[in-house]
């Protein structure tokens, strides 16, 4: 998680949020976080102040991260399923099929897209599907 935080900080960081094109590369991490930010943001919600002392910190960058991205943070959060078995197997409903992807292993907030060949495997993009 950490190298995560360092990675969005270098790559947020002078980066204006009304007009955030930028470089492809920001516009993949921006769009990496739109599609896990609400469930972090529920998971850091959860952690007890006493285990993780940093805890506010976290958040309010992690607010700070969403607006950036375009994430809208008052939207509503609903899961589309419980938590996973632990396992880290791809299975239909578990996320997207490439394994270096954020929402591998969940199923995320946003849309899942199916292979339009088999019609079994899902990913979040054309990008997660060719890796």
């Amino acid at each position: 998680m950490v190298n995560f935080f360092s990675l969005g900080a270098e790559t947020l960081s002078g980066m204006d949020p009304v007009n955030a094109s930028g470089s492809s590369e920001h516009a993949d991490f921006r769009t990496a976080v739109r599609q896990v930010w609400h469930k972090t943001h529920e998971d850091l919600q959860a952690l007890s102040p006493s285990t993780a002392p940093f805890r506010s910190v976290v958040l309010e960058w992690w607010v700070e991260c969403g607006e950036k991205c375009g994430v809208n943070i008052e939207a509503s959060y609903e899961p589309t399923m419980g938590p996973s078995s632990g396992t880290r197997r791809w299975r239909k409903d578990n996320g997207c099929a490439w394994r270096e992807c954020l929402c591998f292993g969940e199923r995320p907030y946003h849309k899942l897209r199916v292979c339009k060949r088999c019609k079994k495997v899902m990913y979040c993009s054309i990008k997660c599907q060719t890796r």
